[in-house]
């Protein structure tokens, strides 16, 4: 008897449900409408949490390849670095070089200076006739004439080359020290460079972390929004289950 009862109150309550539901009370569609607009708000929130995930995520890549852009210049300045240090070197060695091609060019010249100074000394003199004529042989005097003739020009051709040796050295030396102050401008562009590039990477760091904070925010922001949503939720189910049982 008392279950009986009781299956027919339950159906007498189910019939009156889709009464109850044509008929709400204002106080649900009050409720309804702020769930309608908590809603809104959270999709609201969706997207600008997508908006802003993605401006991170382009900012993120940004500053990696910024990162390793850095440490390309990095690479190219420390090559540029050694390049340098490199030719620094050559120049130098060139320089020695160029420094002792000249003394010796130096002793050369007084070497001939002095061969013709004791040459024209002996000009009006029987030494250079008697060396000549003291030859055991005719073809040894020829050789002693060429020799006395040719001594001192020997001094003179040895200075002479080594002068055209030495300029060629200062040749080499003054393109090499053309392409050291190249490379040296070079260097500082690429540090320009470099520096730039960390500037804009330090940039973009900043820019995520700043979206990565708006984002916490939005997250923060969207799970009170659910929250409110679920608090809208419990509140309908009560006014409704407590209009029900008014009814």
């Amino acid at each position: 008897m008392k279950l009986r009862y009781t299956l027919l109150l339950m159906l007498t309550l189910l019939a009156s449900l889709p009464m109850v539901a044509q008929q709400k009370s204002k106080k649900v569609q009050q409720l309804e409408q702020q769930r309608k607009e908590a809603i809104k708000a959270i999709e609201k929130t969706d997207k600008e949490l997508s908006r802003i995930k993605n401006d991170k995520n382009k900012k993120q890549q940004e500053a990696a390849l910024l990162k390793k852009k850095v440490a390309q210049r990095q690479e190219l300045v420390r090559a540029l670095d050694n390049e340098i240090k490199e030719l620094s070197g050559d120049i130098d060695s060139l320089a020695r070089q160029e420094q002792e091609l000249r003394t010796q060019e130096e002793e050369r010249k007084a070497a001939y200076e002095r061969s013709v100074l004791a040459l024209q000394k002996r000009k009006n003199s029987t030494d250079r006739m008697l060396f000549v004529l003291s030859a055991s042989a005719f073809d040894e005097a020829i050789r002693r004439m060429r020799f006395v003739s040719q001594y001192a020009n020997a001094h003179k051709r040895a200075a002479e080359e080594l002068k055209v040796t030495r300029t060629a050295l200062e040749h080499t030396r003054q393109a090499i020290e053309v392409n050291r102050k190249s490379k040296s401008q070079l260097l500082v562009q690429r540090e320009q460079e470099k520096a730039q590039l960390e500037k804009e990477r330090q940039q973009r760091t900043g820019e995520v972390a700043q979206l990565q904070g708006q984002e916490k925010d939005l997250q923060q922001q969207r799970k009170k929004q659910q929250q409110q949503v679920a608090a809208l939720n419990r509140k309908i189910e009560q006014q409704i289950a407590a209009e029900i049982a008014e009814a």
